[in-house]
């Protein structure tokens, strides 16, 4: 039987030519501004001061950070450089004026502002890291941040490998080198220091084992003497510590950034021959530990840890 179609009634619905084209260049158009605007979007969350001025920083740090462990034991290496880079610094500004004993070992990394008045004196506050040259107006001798006596000095500073490690401009031992060199470029003639690098050796200022009177010519040559020192090999500091109290000073500066051999001979020989002299100790990058804070308050000085990584060391 066949059907007569209807009159006036519509046919089969035909597609347009290209239809199907359009609605798939439409859909991949979509697609593609959706996922620019997920990129821009997550683009704008990990940059969110990309367009305004930033914040300032200074350093962050954890409760547990470790970035640069083995500094607790005796250091040890071969030469590495200490280099001559970059000129002198300003004032740094921050320590850690009591030691924090760390809970799993490693380099313990904690920056805690010190006290306002704390700074070179005469002039504004320094953060914690200012000196003033012995002798100077204005006020008693300070160094990194603590403050000696007298007008007579000697430096003791570690030259070890790990003094080669690098902060966030300079080595430490560049940094230990910058801050002496401003500290002896402040000192009046009618007073008098020496220096004594150690590592696995002993280097002594020449004339050595002698206080020499700051003048001109002798502050002159101790600094081209200081920068010449590059690391070297471990960190035995008792002959330097033997060297610095014959020389009978007001004030001895103790370097270093590692924690050296407990040796009952530091502790028994400072006690036995430090007569007035006031021992300042300083833990670069490390904590300072019971020998160095012992030696510290045996003497009446007072032991601090400094950040390499501070930007104005």
């Amino acid at each position: 039987m066949s059907v007569e179609p209807i009159h006036g009634a519509p046919g089969p619905r035909r597609p347009t030519p290209g239809g199907q084209d359009n609605r798939t260049y439409v859909g991949i158009l979509s697609l593609a501004l959706i996922i620019f605007l997920v990129l821009l979007y997550f683009t704008m969350c990990a940059n969110p001061g990309s367009s305004g001025g930033g914040e300032g920083g200074g350093i962050t740090s954890g409760d547990g950070g470790n970035e640069e462990g083995g500094d607790m034991g005796t250091s040890a290496g071969g030469d590495g450089e200490g280099g001559n880079e970059g000129g002198g610094t300003g004032p740094t500004g921050t320590v850690n004026p009591t030691p924090i004993q760390p809970s799993g070992g490693g380099t313990l990394v904690i920056n805690i502002p010190v006290e306002p008045n704390v700074g070179a004196s005469g002039s504004s506050p320094a953060g914690g890291i200012g000196q003033t040259g012995a002798g100077s107006s204005g006020g008693p001798p300070m160094f990194m941040g603590l403050e000696g006596k007298g007008t007579n000095h000697v430096f003791i500073v570690d030259r070890s490998g790990s003094m080669g490690s690098r902060g966030i401009k300079k080595t430490r031992l560049r940094g230990a080198q910058d801050h002496m060199i401003k500290f002896i470029s402040g000192m009046r003639a009618d007073a008098a220091f020496s220096v004594l690098f150690y590592g696995s050796r002993l280097e002594k200022l020449p004339p050595a084992d002698t206080l020499i009177p700051a003048n001109a010519t002798n502050r002159n040559m101790a600094i081209s003497w200081i920068n010449s020192k590059r690391t070297q090999g471990g960190t035995i500091p008792m002959p330097a510590l033997e060297a610095a109290i014959k020389m009978k000073p007001d004030t001895i500066w103790f370097l270093a950034d590692a924690q050296f051999p407990r040796h009952p001979d530091i502790l028994s020989y400072v006690k036995k021959h430090k007569g007035n002299i006031r021992i300042n100790c300083y833990a670069i990058d490390s904590y300072s530990g019971s020998i160095m804070d012992q030696i510290a308050k045996e003497t009446g000085g007072r032991a601090r840890r400094v950040s390499s990584r501070d930007p104005n060391f």
